[in-house]
């Protein structure tokens, strides 16, 4: 048992309190990114029928003088 990479195609969203919304789905080995990320606290969640994931939901927040070109990367993994 461990962690593995996150699979293809698990649907992820980011929304913000002021109802800022994006999606996107999974490359393979569950790599996925947002563009033009507003500044405020973000939830963003991960989910795909064939996956359990340790973590499905992630919090953040991202200050208004953070300068990261507005872009944001991540992976998911999940459980077996």
């Amino acid at each position: 048992m461990g962690y593995l990479e996150g699979p293809l195609d698990a649907m992820v969203t980011l929304s913000g309190d002021d109802g800022f919304f994006m999606k996107t789905k999974s490359k393979a080995g569950g790599s996925f990114s947002f563009s033009s990320i507003p500044p405020g606290k973000l939830t963003l969640r991960a989910s795909h029928p064939g996956a359990t994931f340790h973590k499905d939901t992630f919090v953040f927040e991202v200050k208004e003088n953070l300068k990261i070109e507005n872009k944001v990367n991540f992976k998911l993994s999940f459980w077996c």
